[in-house]
């Protein structure tokens, strides 16, 4: 067992686990983002069953929440732990009644392999300015600790290359670097580093020859799209029609591909997004009583270029095919996406897409 670098067999537990109820939970019923962060949730304090086993628990700084990892996600809200304000602080006075442990490649590769545990993911291109995002709690990730790690001699092919550094929830400042075209893995703990490589099958399909380096980029490639779906894409203002509102939301969310930093698997060059209202499908839904009387339906149709062959597998859906508009690029697609338009209590338009069908 691990707690947060720290090893809980070296303090009697604060609170025993199997006697709290737990009451399942769906963060995103209450989270007008969507967004998998319990409400009211802070820093994370994560709870591993051992060093190989893939089963956490994490625990949110002010919160009665639990998320339990282990194949599946799953959130839980925690009662009956005890005289503890929350079942954060209990897990945390068991956390702080063991001793500090120095941080190892090893149990930081534990870890680097939760989201709840990494701080950051930072995209450093060789030639530009680097970005940084907080990964996602829930979705795509990299099980590092599931390869094998042989330590080597610093290569001599490093300097140029573009770069992906994961900074794990330790408090202990290190942090883990994988360069582009390589399995190497620079260790960064102090004044010290050391290099490994690591040894696996990266690929998605058979010798497709991608390398740790390509996983962890779509890693942080999600993690900036998330970010900036999160930021970029705002609430419209109700002075608009819902048509105008509709329009402006599908610019901003498909338009979040254009910005995107280039490399990413989201990567879109050009980018041309049209608005259809689909009025017999908001008359349909309404009278089934699926959404109110402030909420329209609308169909989108988004042409775009790819950046790359990568960006284009992505954006592969059921209806995305050739683009048939005579004024786009010859290399462009197109696909459509089913979304709504709902004026909330606040006074704002809310989008939201539905995906390929509605």
């Amino acid at each position: 067992m691990a707690v947060g670098g720290h090893d809980p067999k070296d303090a009697a537990p604060t609170v025993l686990l199997d006697t709290c109820d737990y009451k399942e939970y769906d963060p995103s019923e209450s989270s007008p983002s969507g967004s998998a962060v319990p409400p009211g949730g802070g820093n994370p304090l994560a709870l591993c069953l051992s060093l190989s086993n893939s089963a956490r628990f994490t625990f949110y700084e002010g919160s009665d929440f639990m998320l339990y990892q282990h194949g599946d996600t799953r959130y839980y809200k925690v009662s009956s732990y005890g005289d503890y304000a929350t079942i954060f602080d209990a897990m945390l006075a068991w956390y702080n009644k063991t001793p500090d442990k120095e941080a190892t490649f090893e149990s930081d590769l534990v870890l680097a392999s939760n989201a709840a545990t990494v701080d950051i993911l930072a995209f450093c291109p060789a030639s530009g300015e680097s970005g940084s995002h907080a990964p996602l709690l829930t979705g795509y990730s990299v099980a590092l600790d599931s390869y094998e790690y042989k330590p080597i001699d610093k290569p001599k092919n490093l300097d140029g290359l573009d770069s992906v550094e994961l900074w794990p929830h330790n408090a202990q400042a290190t942090c883990l670097i994988f360069y582009k075209g390589t399995n190497t893995v620079k260790y960064v703990s102090g004044k010290s580093e050391r290099y490994y490589r690591a040894v696996g099958d990266f690929s998605i399909v058979d010798n497709d020859g991608r390398t740790l380096y390509d996983l962890m980029r779509v890693w942080y490639d999600t993690a900036e799209y998330s970010d900036m779906l999160t930021s970029d894409v705002r609430a419209q203002s109700k002075s608009f029609s819902w048509q105008e509102a509709a329009q402006n939301w599908a610019n901003a969310y498909y338009g979040t591909q254009k910005e995107v930093t280039s490399g990413s698997i989201y990567k879109f060059t050009w980018l041309n997004v049209t608005v259809n209202p689909a009025e017999e499908t908001t008359q349909a839904k309404r009278k089934a009583g699926e959404i109110d009387d402030n909420t329209y339906c609308f169909a989108v149709r988004v042409e775009f270029t790819a950046e790359s062959a990568n960006a284009l597998q992505s954006a592969m859906a059921g209806n995305t095919v050739k683009c048939e508009n005579p004024a786009a690029p010859k290399d462009a697609y197109e696909f459509y996406r089913c979304c709504t338009i709902q004026l909330r209590d606040d006074g704002r338009w809310y989008g939201t897409e539905l995906g390929t069908g509605w």
